[in-house]
């Protein structure tokens, strides 16, 4: 299509594109190797040799750059680092002492590791965890990281070593794998599905429907991309265009009758990577050619932002945006000119709830210090909570990596501070649109961004078990797992999973899932009364009747259907707080048989 260029093409300002749009990025020849930061999502702002006790060892200083450094909207946010080495002689060790990190000591004390690339000329490796001696030491507003890696025997003169927080996934990375994706699955019907009148389109129903439009620009002019991915089976009209979105103009995603909407966004915090790699999971799944992958599409649209702060990913930020604000905070009420890109996301929300579609809301983050991947999701009342805590259940059977006791349902959790800036969660995705729409299904899914608490056993699936995941370190065949895992909960939220594990679980139906959440969202309850010294609430007693009805012999097996209506604006006194603690004073009930 002659439309596909202006993604990359067009999105240059004075600023530069995807490029770097800000002076301290850095490229510095020192100690005979050359340390580049220059470059899409790097982060390295100086670097200085320091004397060595060995002629095979270079050791150096460096320092990260804080988020907006150097302007007036400075932050002390410190913590990603992306940034290359040429010049290394094979067999030589170098060490880096990274001065100014952030109070990171929990993660590292894990034994998490600095992730490596080899670049040889054109042809890139993989991301590997391949340093050594790493290791931490406190200091005033922070901790000082250091650690070490031997250049490899066939280390030349046009190899490029990169060394990163975590696994980078950059604006540019995100661009060009949408261009493959788009190139696969935008075949010969493109014109007949995106411009002909409905009643033209000749694709078969089971046609992937795949749509990629600019939603917004970003402050500093970059695109913010919407997806659109389906069947073409309830192929509608062209979507209406919200005022001041989609500026790029042209043919807009179809609308789909008799599907639910789910709603996808990552990257609102630049350096939380994870959330990238999940989200290229569940885009690997529903775009695979299996039968729970048709199912998806069959009966969902999907609408995904990949990169929501394409400016903070751009200059190797780790929470902010350009301007040093945290946007996860702003949903509440975003200003179309300071926060274009959660306006956006707010607006589009909006519509598809208005239109009577919406059904899920993610948004996908990585976190540094609870292990594991988990929710955190709205306290609701009454059998909505059942609902809500349902979806979390069911993904946590269907991924090896998603921990329901670490997960947090709770009504602090919708109004509590940061201790950076102060500001309420009441203004993130998850809550506030919550509050505007009063969808059941809101969730934040945080994954850390090394390892695992433990991990879940899974039930069977199509009659053979999956391979066991031998480790409880996270990496991206790990981070893909979780996002297919939160794909096919859709399939058993909604009774259209052709091969459900939860037929050969010990709850053997979507039923016996049903009734342990009940159980264990009353626990849970009740220890949260029993600690506070209080009496059940009427909300548990609402809860203790619906247990009750549902284990009476019209349990069915069928979907969860359409949630219950929310009762109450506010979050209710009852909901269960389902932190990781030790001594296990919230353990989950035992199932239903």
């Amino acid at each position: 299509s002659s439309r596909r260029p202006i993604f990359w093409r067009q999105c240059t300002r004075a600023t530069g594109g995807w490029e770097r749009s800000h002076a301290r990025a850095m490229k510095k020849e020192v100690g005979g190797l050359v340390f580049c930061s220059d470059f899409d999502s790097g982060n390295l702002e100086n670097v200085e040799s320091v004397p060595s006790t060995s002629a095979d060892v270079l050791e150096f200083n460096g320092w990260i750059m804080k988020d907006c450094a150097h302007t007036e909207f400075e932050t002390d946010l410190r913590t990603w680092f992306h940034y290359s080495v040429v010049g290394g002689a094979p067999g030589k060790i170098v060490v880096m002492h990274l001065q100014n990190m952030n109070k990171q000591s929990r993660l590292y004390s894990q034994g998490y590791e600095p992730l490596i690339r080899i670049q040889h000329g054109s042809r890139a490796g993989e991301w590997v965890r391949g340093c050594h001696d790493v290791t931490f030491s406190a200091q005033d507003t922070g901790i000082s990281l250091s650690f070490s890696y031997r250049f490899p025997p066939d280390c030349g003169p046009a190899t490029t070593i990169y060394f990163a927080f975590c696994y980078p996934f950059s604006l540019e990375d995100c661009a060009a794998r949408l261009a493959a994706l788009e190139s696969t699955h935008v075949p010969v019907h493109t014109p007949c599905c995106r411009t002909a009148p409905k009643e033209k389109c000749a694709c078969k129903p089971d046609t992937i429907y795949f749509f990629r439009e600019i939603l917004t620009r970003s402050i500093d002019g970059r695109p913010v991309e919407l997806l659109t991915i389906s069947s073409c089976a309830g192929l509608g009209e062209e979507e209406r265009s919200p005022p001041g979105l989609f500026p790029e103009g042209g043919p807009r995603a179809r609308t789909f009758t008799g599907k639910k909407l789910v709603f996808v966004s990552a990257r609102v915090h630049p350096g939380e990577t994870p959330a990238s790699h999940m989200l290229n999971g569940l885009l690997d799944f529903i775009l695979s050619s299996g039968p729970q992958a048709s199912a998806l599409r069959k009966h969902f649209v999907f609408k995904i932002i990949p990169i929501l702060n394409p400016d903070g990913v751009v200059r190797g930020h780790y929470r902010s945006d350009s301007r040093g604000c945290n946007l996860n905070r702003f949903y509440a009420a975003p200003d179309p000119a300071l926060h274009p890109t959660v306006h956006a996301a707010r607006q589009m929300v909006l519509q598809y709830h208005a239109a009577g579609q919406l059904m899920v809301y993610i948004d996908l983050h990585g976190h540094a210090n609870k292990k594991g991947c988990f929710f955190f999701g709205n306290a609701l009342e009454g059998p909505a909570q059942v609902d809500n805590y349902l979806y979390l259940k069911l993904a946590a059977m269907n991924c090896p990596y998603i921990d329901v006791e670490a997960s947090d349902f709770s009504s602090k959790n919708m109004v509590s501070k940061d201790r950076r800036d102060g500001l309420s969660k009441d203004g993130s995705g998850r809550v506030a649109l919550y509050y505007a729409t009063r969808l059941t299904h809101c969730y934040t899914i945080e994954s850390n961004y090394h390892m695992c608490r433990k991990l879940n056993d899974l039930a069977p699936c199509d009659g053979a078990a999956d391979p066991p995941a031998l480790s409880l370190v996270l990496d991206i065949p790990a981070f893909h797992a979780i996002g297919r895992g939160l794909a096919i909960a859709l399939l058993d939220l909604t009774g259209h999973n052709p091969s459900s594990r939860i037929t050969l679980s010990p709850h053997r139906n979507l039923a016996g899932v049903r009734r342990w959440v009940q159980q264990r969202l009353l626990s849970l309850a009740a220890q949260s009364s029993a600690s506070k010294g209080t009496r059940p609430s009427d909300t548990e007693s609402d809860m203790s009747q619906s247990a009750a009805a549902s284990r009476k012999p019209s349990d069915s097996s069928s979907a969860a259907g359409t949630p219950p209506t929310i009762r109450a604006a506010r979050p209710a006194a009852f909901a269960p707080r389902a932190r990781a603690q030790a001594g296990s004073r919230a353990q989950p009930a035992p199932p239903a048989q």
